[in-house]
């Protein structure tokens, strides 16, 4: 009788600790996932915020920085369990790149792929973020902002593109203008316009400016987007820079 009982206590016991158990054994036998950082750029001056996804099979994250995205990764930023980290103090319009590793018991696995960013003095602007249609700001009157891309040998880019609507009257237009401060680094044919349509795809010049119609007999939004023209940038190229548009009404030809 004993026997049965002590039989049914360990059953029990085996029972209730084996889900416990199953996890203790696959957490110690599942390597970390090895996956790159990811950043945000220009939120703040000369600053990289790092940030990257919890794994429960890390006991540790360690961070690491180059400027070459072949080079040998041996500045560790950070080593700890936290899951971001803000990397200060940079040099404006730097290209830096960032791999992540982690540590379970006594060994460091390999690190992840690198991903660029880039640190500068200009931070971004208050509409962002403003990158898609769906989050397009809305065009009123005259807008400050800044736009950048930039690029190395490698393949890597960092690209910024600037999504707007605006509502136009029955049987109007309107005409974009866009300016440059003198200190930013964008030039007019740096900049070009695309209508949501993809009816304008045009590179800014001369007076630097474009028109969207409205024919119909209602009220219309339309959305625009402004970015960088690549093609004038070589492998290494990039800019980051500052620009401000208006806008006035007509009546279409």
């Amino acid at each position: 009788m004993k026997k049965i009982v002590l039989f049914a206590l360990a059953g029990l016991f085996f029972t209730g600790c084996s889900q416990d158990l199953f996890e203790f054994v696959d957490r110690n036998t599942n390597a970390p996932v090895v996956a790159p950082p990811r950043l945000a750029c220009f939120k703040a001056e000369r600053e990289i915020d790092v940030s990257w996804d919890a794994d429960e099979a890390a006991d540790e994250y360690l961070l690491y920085r180059d400027t070459d995205p072949l080079g040998l990764f041996n500045h560790l930023c950070y080593r700890g369990g936290k899951l971001q980290y803000k990397d200060s103090g940079l040099e404006s319009d730097t290209r830096y790149y960032y791999k992540l590793a982690k540590r379970k018991a006594e060994r460091i696995f390999d690190k992840s792929a690198c991903v660029l960013g880039v640190a500068n003095d200009i931070r971004r602007d208050q509409y962002e973020p403003n990158d898609t249609p769906e989050t397009a700001a809305e065009f009123y009157n005259v807008i400050d902002a800044n736009i950048y891309y930039y690029r190395d040998s490698h393949g890597n880019e960092l690209e910024d593109v600037d999504w707007y609507w605006v509502k136009i009257e029955p049987m109007r237009s309107i005409t974009i203008h866009i300016w440059f401060n003198d200190s930013t680094n964008l030039k007019p044919n740096d900049i070009y316009f695309t209508e949501i349509s993809g009816a304008h795809n045009t590179v800014l010049s001369g007076d630097d400016q474009i028109t969207i119609y409205n024919y119909e007999n209602k009220a219309c939004v339309r959305y625009f987007r402004i970015g960088i023209n690549k093609s004038n940038f070589d492998a290494v190229g990039g800019k980051m820079g500052t620009y401000q548009i208006s806008f006035e009404e007509t009546n279409p030809n």
